[in-house]
This record gives structure tokens, sequence and C-alpha cells, in this order.
């Protein structure tokens, strides 16, 4: 006559797998989840290009901005035969509005939208027609701004 511990272990008995086990368990609630995606998203947010992102909202020196933007730029197939002296000196000239006539830097013109689910960067341009109606002034007050704060001229 088997035992009740027998009876209790018999092969009628469905044994779940462990992920089961796991997603199941009361332990691991809602809090639970969100922690486990929270880390999940703090580790593969470590796999972003910081240098760019860093570049593109001025956190560098003028030239090494310009150069990281530059090389990001050449690093697409249109534009691998980019000259960025000689782009400069041509785009310049088309925007009316002071800020943009007397920018230095790429990020001035140029900026960037990051895709969080792709991880993709989009690049995006600060068009003369555009700028020049004024879509762009707070932009311009605020770079205008951030210029004083860190004691350079306009």
């Amino acid at each position: 006559m088997p035992s009740k511990a027998d009876k209790k272990f018999s092969p009628s008995v469905r044994v779940l797998p462990l992920w089961t086990r796991i997603f199941y368990a009361k332990r691991l609630n809602k809090i639970h989840c969100l922690a486990l995606l929270g880390l999940m998203v703090v580790f593969a947010s470590g796999c972003a290009e910081r240098r760019i992102e860093d570049a593109f909202d001025g956190k560098l020196s003028s030239s090494k901005s310009n150069y990281i933007i530059n090389e990001y730029c050449k690093s697409c197939h249109i534009h691998k035969n980019f000259d960025p002296a000689e782009h400069v000196k041509t785009v310049r000239a088309s925007y009316k509005r002071r800020y943009f006539r007397r920018a230095r830097q790429c990020r001035a013109c140029h900026y960037i939208e990051k895709n969080w689910v792709t991880n993709n960067y989009h690049r995006k341009t600060r068009n003369p027609k555009q700028a020049n109606r004024g879509s762009y002034k707070s932009f311009e007050k605020a770079e205008i701004k951030q210029m004083k704060k860190n004691g350079k001229k306009k």
C-alpha cells in the first residue's frame, strides 16, 4: 500500500518547468517586474554612443565637437566625400539670421533625434528657409544665453 508521500509525488501530478514557476510565483509581482524592466533598460542604454550625443548637446569643445560630428556624417554613404570647410563657407551665406551666419559649430544647423526603440539616430537640419522665417528663435535664444553664460562672444 503506497504511503501518503508516494501519492504526493505520483506521476499523475504535473511538474511545471522552472521558468513557468518563476513567472507564476506569488513573490514575483508587478513591482518586481517593473524593477526587472528598469534594470534591463539601464543595461541596454549602456550600448548608446554618448560621444555623438555630447557633441550635439555642446558638452565638448567646439573643435572636438565639430570633429566628431563630421566623422559621424562621413560614416553615411551619401556624405562620404563631405568637405566640412567648404560646406560651412557655402551654407552660412544662405542664412539671414545673425546666429546662423556667425555659427562656427556644426550643431548650430544640425541636430539628431534618437529613436529609443532601435537605438539609432535620425539626422536633422535647421534649414535656411525655416531659420530665416524665425522658426528657431527659441533655440537661438537658448544658445546665445548659454554662450553668454560660458563667457563666449556671440
